[in-house]
């Protein structure tokens, strides 16, 4: 221990600004662990440096920053205002100061001098390494429902489990973590577009963490916030997309990088995002009304026990054979009634609980092989939906995987969600009102044919009809984060004011009706524009391509990858080997963009050079 070190304070000594400990950080060094000088800061170890600092990853560099400068202080090293955490690196435990009056740090080679990712070697001399590894992860999302949080916004509920393999080829190096504490240090963190997603933010959970030998397994409960665009606007429909990039950050370390590279699975695309099944069995209606048209059931018993036989096979035929069998058990035992009373007790014991079986498993287990693949995915629809002003398109996401083509990795996947807006709710609050307003117009300008209205009552009936106007015709507007002039949904209001605007001429005052009959005429005319949205929004929802309801529904066919048991590659593909091989693999499709190559589910295609297809297309380009 140097003489400068010994017995000076820890305050103003510089620990905390070299280490970056906050300030709740460095009081509880001093007043749970009691270390007040530096001296005492050669006392500490790994575990109370964990304990101090936290073992999360965020905490890594600073954990070994500490590390360094107790075996700094250990090894007779002494701390001055001009000490960095690189001349602590490479100094050698010579008892000497690791600054120089000239330059502030001890003289060092050129070729060693520090890197961006400088350690030392077993001689304690800095060496730069620039190896990175490219870690096998697969991400799998469970999705439970889509929510908005009172302020216009939109979060992702699910679960996410993630897997990362060969734990024992790049993770576990004692240089890196120890055999307890590996768990909880590799997994990769997350971001959700492009924000820090971490127990601080409240967008990610940790709900239990399991290993083996060759991988862990990090379960996670997410609250993820979605991305809203306007991607269809044409009044009364308007479409968006929720979008969630779920981004695995890079680790970095002092020898090497770990990238993490996910994988997606090579049969069943449940493996990659699953969604959770509404609970269908639990719900009485939902079960009556599936019972009533599968079977056309009216309430009374006999039908019911004849949905029972249905679903229950061969059981049908049990209670006839368990008549026989006690028949005949009575004749072979002669009228021994004891022994009969007793078989027949066994049998009916038995009947009961084969019908119990029916009714509380039969029908539940059976249920799911009645209901339409349609009646499944409104039920899907009604789970996903806990939002007040969206209603789902379809309620399977878009799966993209964004395979970085040049450094040869793929850390992201992005959902995308398709809802429409209040689209119904806007056909009775806009356009039946609209639909009065031309009418009474109508009338207005054709019963003035003769004089039957002065000009005045022309004229009032005339500012009530566009006073109507004004106070409908802005929620046909809503907000966005960059609006356009020449829209069809301007074009729409443009029509309704012009016309009513012609209307309110009456002949007396120009001495012609044709402004006014001009006016009715393009005021009915504004009604094409909701018809041709009405077309449009039809072909809109049918180049809508996310996956089919095998891909996503997480029913009971669907065996989930299990790290224990199953070999990680015979069930998933890298993605840059589905990127490598386009069209080889019929699961996948992928397109390159920008040096990002997309890989996406392969679909059925939809027919966008037909006409309604060219409509959608222009539509969509012009509302953009």
């Amino acid at each position: 221990m140097s003489a400068a070190t010994k017995g000076q304070m820890l305050d103003g000594s510089g620990v905390q600004n070299l280490v970056g400990m906050s300030d709740a950080q460095l009081a509880k060094l001093k007043d749970v662990y009691l270390i007040t000088t530096l001296q005492d800061l050669a006392l500490l170890d790994k575990a109370d440096v964990d304990s101090i600092l936290g073992t999360n990853t965020d905490t890594f560099v600073m954990r070994r920053k500490l590390m360094m400068v107790a075996e700094f202080i250990r090894k007779g090293g002494s701390l001055t205002s001009e000490t960095t955490i690189q001349t602590i690196m490479t100094w050698g435990g010579t008892g000497r100061n690791p600054t120089n009056s000239a330059s502030g740090h001890e003289d060092i080679p050129k070729e060693r001098t520090p890197g961006k990712y400088a350690v030392k070697d077993q001689s304690g001399r800095a060496t730069t390494i620039h190896k990175e590894d490219k870690i096998p992860v697969r991400n799998f999302f469970l999705l439970k429902h889509i929510a908005d949080d009172g302020d216009d916004k939109l979060n992702l509920v699910g679960t996410m489990v993630q897997n990362v393999f060969d734990t024992n080829k790049y993770l576990l190096d004692e240089d890196v973590c120890d055999e307890d504490d590996c768990p909880k240090a590799f997994h990769f963190d997350y971001r959700f577009n492009d924000l820090m997603a971490d127990e601080g933010s409240g967008f990610v959970k940790t709900r239990r963490v399991e290993k083996n030998e060759t991988s862990t397994r990090t379960t996670f409960q997410i609250s993820a916030p979605l991305d809203v665009d306007v991607i269809f606007d044409v009044f009364p429909f308007k479409a968006v997309t929720a979008t969630l990039v779920v981004e695995l950050s890079t680790t970095a370390e002092d020898k090497k990088r770990l990238r993490p590279n996910l994988l997606i699975a090579q049969k069943d695309k449940r493996n990659n995002v699953s969604v959770q099944r509404p609970y269908w069995a639990r719900s009485k209606n939902f079960f009556s009304q599936v019972l009533w048209e599968h079977f056309n059931l009216d309430d009374d018993e006999e039908n019911n026990e004849k949905a029972q036989e249905d679903l229950g096979g061969n059981k049908e035929t049990e209670p006839k054979d368990q008549r026989g069998n006690n028949e005949k058990a009575q004749e072979d035992q002669g009228g021994n009634n004891e022994k009969a009373q007793e078989d027949q007790g066994e049998i009916k014991g038995k009947e009961q609980e084969d019908k119990g079986e029916i009714k509380e498993r039969g029908l539940v287990s059976e249920i799911e092989k009645i209901i339409s693949d349609k009646k499944k995915i409104e039920a899907l629809k009604d789970k996903m939906d806990r939002t007040k002003n969206y209603d789902f398109i379809t309620p399977f996401p878009k799966v993209e995987y964004l395979y970085n083509t040049k450094k040869d990795y793929c850390p992201k996947c992005q959902l995308t969600f398709y809802l429409i807006e209040n689209g119904d709710s806007k056909l009775v609050a806009i356009l039946a009102p609209m639909l009065l307003i031309s009418i009474l117009n109508t009338l207005n300008v054709f019963n003035n044919e003769e004089g039957g209205i002065d000009n005045v009552d022309y004229i009032a009936n005339s500012a009530t009809f566009a006073l109507t106007a004004v106070f409908i015709l802005p929620n046909i507007f809503s907000k966005a984060n960059r609006t356009d002039l020449l829209t069809t949904n301007t074009a729409y209001v443009f029509l309704i004011f012009v016309g009513l605007s012609l209307s309110s001429f009456p002949e007396e005052l120009v001495g012609t009706r044709g402004y006014a009959i001009a006016g009715v005429a393009l005021l009915w005319s504004s009604f094409f524009i909701p018809l041709f949205a009405c077309a449009s929004f039809y072909v809109f929802t049918k180049t809508i391509r996310t996956g089919e309801i095998n891909d996503f529904i997480n029913d009971k066919d669907f065996k989930q990858f299990n790290y224990e048991v199953d070999n990680y590659k015979d069930k998933f593909y890298s993605v840059g080997e589905i990127a490598d091989k386009e069209g080889v693999n019929t699961l996948y499709k992928s397109k390159e963009r920008d040096k990002i190559t997309h890989v996406t589910y392969r679909t059925k295609k939809c027919n966008i050079n037909s006409f309604f297809g060219k409509v959608y297309q222009w539509v969509t380009k012009k509302d953009k």
